[in-house]
């Protein structure tokens, strides 16, 4: 939690106007309430004298998808607290959306690229992202991440791609590319893999390089 938070307000293009937005605190609504608390902590670290501030009320106002509120004294993974603080606040206002895309929304696109002579029907899917998961199991730096994340499958033998306008089926290349970054990209390393023989989950805690 104290990880993502630091992180979202160094990130000044967004807990600038963050803090500048008119809050709609309509009574009962938890999204109107996370939204001034957000605010409150960081014009808190921006403007006052204390080195910290205490995140009580503003877990307080953090309901999850269960409508329970955050437990203190539960450690929270940094991927789903951002993506659900992220998604909360997109619903809590036009302007707070509107930041939230502008700031950290890109889009990611699905392709299908034939690759037998005679066809040249690529099948392409657009989808918004705001943050992109990077497996780290077998890479050691951000960059041999990204890579996988692009790098695909071939569809082939019984499993090839069945194109409608040709109306037969064709080798090809599926595969995910980075249509749009955004200004500034949020990547969750996944470093957590579940394993099938002992039916639980183990962190990977090798070191995975990335540029400053």
């Amino acid at each position: 939690l104290n990880s993502v938070l630091q992180q979202l307000y160094h990130t000044r293009a967004f807990s600038g106007p963050l803090m500048g937005a008119a809050p709609a605190r309509r009574p009962g609504r938890e999204q109107d309430e996370l939204l001034f608390k957000l605010q409150v902590l960081f014009a808190s670290l921006h403007v006052g004298q204390r080195r910290y501030h205490d995140t009580r009320p503003l877990c307080s106002s953090f309901l999850d998808y269960d409508g329970r509120p955050m437990s203190l004294a539960e450690q929270k993974d940094a991927y789903e607290f951002c993506s659900m603080l992220l998604d909360k606040l997109e619903r809590s206002s036009d302007a707070a959306r509107e930041l939230v895309k502008a700031t950290f929304g890109g889009t990611l696109q699905y392709q299908i690229v034939p690759r037998e002579p005679g066809c040249a029907h690529t099948s392409t899917r657009d989808e918004p992202f705001l943050m992109l998961t990077a497996e780290v199991q077998t890479k050691d730096t951000l960059a041999a991440a990204l890579d996988l994340f692009t790098s695909g499958e071939t569809l082939d033998g019984d499993n090839k791609y069945l194109c409608e306008q040709c109306g037969r089926r064709v080798a090809a290349q599926r595969r995910c590319a980075i249509k749009d970054l955004p200004p500034t990209l949020i990547v969750h390393l996944k470093r957590f893999e579940f394993n099938l023989e002992t039916m639980t989950r183990h962190k990977l805690n090798h070191r995975c390089a990335f540029p400053m």
